[in-house]
């Protein structure tokens, strides 16, 4: 039979789990919102006050809205150290570094799939022998006088050398 102090060990053991893996993370989630739109704020002041944008746009002679960026970095930096913290304090920071994890090295090998699909159209390409060929690409004719792993190079009928990249010539 469970007595009401058993019960009581068990309720406190849940209550704990559940404050420190719920709770918690959401409270730190809470603050870090309120602490990045302060610090967000006190950037847009001070960057006004000391006049970034008109000290950026004078080194560089571009009108860039230095004190909107730097705040939102300050903002953003804010926000995923919250982040950090809350999945710290839930227990599954590693479990969400693996999924971001995963997710780059999916984006990684589709980029790096996309860039191989090109390489590998030119090299097909380039089995074309086009040298000496004359070609038509966008109302531009020439003779292809060189062939490149990404493309080839046309002298037009006006004398001019066009590098034409392989994509062009489908």
């Amino acid at each position: 039979m469970i007595t009401f102090a058993e019960v009581t060990v068990q309720t406190q053991e849940i209550m704990t789990i559940v404050t420190q893996t719920v709770v918690f993370p959401i409270l730190i989630l809470f603050i870090g919102i309120i602490l990045g739109v302060i610090i967000k704020n006190a950037s847009m002041s001070l960057g006004k006050a000391i006049e970034l944008d008109v000290h950026v746009q004078t080194a560089i002679n571009q009108p860039i809205p230095a004190t909107e960026l730097l705040a939102g970095l300050f903002a953003a930096i804010t926000y995923g150290s919250a982040v950090i913290l809350a999945l710290l304090q839930a227990g599954i920071l590693l479990l969400a570094a693996q999924i971001v994890g995963g997710f780059l090295l999916i984006l990684g090998i589709l980029g790096g799939l996309l860039g191989l699909k090109d390489y590998v159209q030119s090299l097909w390409l380039n089995k074309n022998d086009l040298l000496g060929k004359t070609i038509t690409v966008q109302n531009i004719k020439g003779t292809v006088i060189e062939e490149k792993r990404t493309g080839v190079l046309i002298q037009s009928t006006t004398g001019q050398k066009i590098f034409i990249p392989y994509k062009q010539l489908q």
